[in-house]
């Protein structure tokens, strides 16, 4: 299911959930808590904690899937 939760800046109202791990049976397991209401329909967004990634470059991202 995780695979239907995507990207967003921690400090863009984007983000919309935060993720935390917690410990059940003293295995981790990935939580994400709402940071304010989801209404029906909205993508759950969260901060995947890695920089650099290719979408939030400034570059023009569609030159890189351009054939030459």
């Amino acid at each position: 299911m995780g695979r239907f939760v995507n990207d967003a800046p921690r400090h863009e109202h984007q983000c919309n959930a935060d993720m935390e791990k917690l410990f059940i049976d003293y295995r981790p397991v990935l939580v994400l808590f709402s940071r304010r209401f989801i209404k029906a329909g909205e993508e759950i967004r969260y901060d995947y904690g890695v920089k650099n990634l290719p979408w939030r470059c400034k570059k023009d991202f569609k030159s890189l899937f351009l054939v030459r």
